[in-house]
């Protein structure tokens, strides 16, 4: 947009009234300086973007990690269940207040919980 905006307006005003020498020098130093400085701070953008998106993601693991930990060692029953009614996930409480292991019940329907032939 700056290089735009240069040789729309000011350059030709700088050809004209300097002549090609200056309009040369001008154009030199305009882009000399202000390339590197726009690609800085685009880089210093997207730098500061993806730390603040590794900070999140960081604090969302930390999240799920506390939230598993607490889920595990819940001695209440805690299920996970789909859409479909289906047992996802079963902690150890929900072993002992039903006495099924996790291996045995997920992915059977909620509806029918009595339906395991091995207990």
């Amino acid at each position: 947009m700056v290089a735009i905006f240069y040789q729309l307006g000011p350059a030709r005003w700088v050809h004209d009234a300097a002549g090609e020498e200056i309009h040369y020098i001008v154009e030199i130093l305009l882009f000399a300086t202000a390339g590197p400085l726009l690609a800085y701070r685009t880089l210093t953008i997207i730098s500061k973007w993806s730390d603040e998106k590794a900070l999140a993601e960081s604090k969302a693991r930390m999240s799920d990690r506390r939230l598993a930990s607490i889920t595990t060692a819940s001695a209440d029953a805690i299920l996970g269940i789909d859409q479909d009614g289906r047992v996802q996930s079963w902690n150890r409480g929900a072993e002992y207040l039903f006495g099924y292991s996790e291996q045995e019940f997920v992915g059977q329907s909620l509806s029918v919980p009595y339906s395991i032939s091995s207990k």
